[in-house]
């Protein structure tokens, strides 16, 4: 399914990689990733770390039980 977030969500979440790009154009020091969490949800575990190449950019995070991020 296709999910949404604000800004102020993707903000609050701490991210191992930081794009001064991202931080520029959205606010957000790492879109990718905070989105990639955010999506599998209440701790999440970032699987693979923000990989950008010829002007696309994706990380991979996995749903975890553990409760905490």
């Amino acid at each position: 399914s296709l999910m949404f977030f604000s800004r102020a969500e993707l903000a609050a979440i701490r991210t191992p990689t930081q794009s001064a790009q991202s931080l520029a154009a959205f606010g957000i020091s790492s879109v990718a990733e905070s989105a990639a969490l955010a999506g599998a949800g209440e701790g999440a575990i970032l699987v693979v770390p923000r990989l950008a190449r010829d002007g696309v950019t994706c990380a991979v995070a996995c749903a975890s039980d553990t409760g905490t991020r």
